[in-house]
């Protein structure tokens, strides 16, 4: 069976699965509302395990469905999160999803479920015999990103480079676009990938040209709906990815669930 990569409509948020065989990963939740015919992970695939959940960043647009994955007792073997401490200005700049964030943490703690701060690293940090092929590199946060003056929660947010015998794909979360160049230095050798997941749903913030130029996907994908928030997506940032010169772009909010294999 090939890996298939499932971009769920959630509408404003992001949901992504990758599945082998009926085992799945999965990166962000974001619970779909059905009135505007949005997808649901639990009603949308079955399952009775995931191998590993990975909450990019404390935004509820990331989060919220993961409730639902324990209301239908589906076990969770490992769950990442990024290493960013939220500092006061943070909280009061969105306290209630960082409220609900901290819930989620200690319902996960009170399951069992080991958690893992994660930060980038040159080695693949998850590799499977029960995904095989499968590797999961890291690309942001840095480790020392609680040391990082002016920080914002986009700049911890984690950035993936997943990549399987089939299909490859660079996930960018809400990464903004200096954490793209500081991706950039790191580890330009990984960003080549056939799949790549448009940064902050389509945000001005989110686009780093010459990163997208190294990636050179086969795929566009954005998570997103529109007229949601002013500027997101913002119309030259869309503008820029559907006149890409090799890239299909795909919207979740136009084209719905997008499945590529």
């Amino acid at each position: 069976m090939p890996y298939k990569f499932h971009f769920l409509n959630v509408g404003y948020g992001s949901c992504i699965i990758l599945e082998w065989n009926g085992k799945i990963i999965v990166i962000d939740c974001k619970k779909g509302d059905k009135e505007y015919n949005e997808d649901n992970l639990t009603d949308y695939i079955e399952t009775s395990e995931i191998e590993l959940l990975i909450i990019t960043h404390p935004h509820i647009d990331h989060f919220d469905g993961v409730y639902e994955i324990f209301e239908k007792n589906i076990e969770v073997k490992e769950v990442w999160i990024t290493p960013y401490d939220l500092r006061k200005e943070d909280i009061e700049s969105d306290p209630e999803s960082y409220k609900e964030y901290f819930i989620l943490i200690d319902t996960i703690r009170n399951y069992g479920i080991p958690i893992r701060k994660v930060s980038r690293s040159k080695k693949p940090l998850y590799f499977s015999e029960d995904i095989p092929g499968a590797q999961i590199f890291v690309l942001n946060p840095p480790k020392n990103i609680n040391q990082v003056k002016n920080r914002t929660v986009h700049d911890g947010c984690i950035v993936l480079k997943v990549i399987t015998p089939g299909k490859t794909a660079v996930l960018g979360s809400d990464a903004r676009d200096l954490t793209w160049k500081v991706i950039d230095d790191y580890a330009s050798h990984l960003l080549p990938g056939d799949i790549f997941n448009v940064s902050h749903h389509g945000a001005a913030d989110g686009l780093e040209k010459g990163v997208l130029e190294k990636v050179n996907p086969e795929y566009i994908i954005l998570s997103a709906k529109t007229r949601l928030y002013e500027g997101i997506p913002d119309p030259e940032t869309i503008d820029y990815y559907e006149n890409f010169k090799k890239g299909k772009f795909l919207r979740t909010d136009e084209d719905g669930t997008i499945v590529i294999e």
